[in-house]
């Protein structure tokens, strides 16, 4: 299922990145999703984006940040993960 908001997308990105390490795992769904963002080209990228808008706005900024570490810290991560917060 979609991520309903971009903190959402963000949350699903750092596990998908950090999975086991930070404690939880992103759902199926949405790690298939950062995949196929990485695969896809433009023109294919462009209909995902339109049908996950959230996951790719979390993605793209991800994948266009100096450091993932600058990205996640934006967010909270991973603090956040540590707490056990929700955004």
């Amino acid at each position: 299922m979609p991520c309903a908001t971009l903190e959402k997308a963000v949350e699903q990105l750092y596990y998908w990145q950090n999975g086991v390490a930070a404690g939880e795992e992103p759902d199926n769904f949405t790690a298939i999703i950062f995949r196929l963002f990485q695969k896809a080209d433009p023109g294919n990228r462009a209909a995902l984006r339109s049908a996950f808008p959230h996951e790719y706005a979390a993605w793209d900024e991800w994948y266009r940040s100096p450091t993932q570490d600058a990205f996640f810290l934006k967010y909270g991560f991973p603090k956040r993960a540590l707490e056990g917060g929700e955004p």
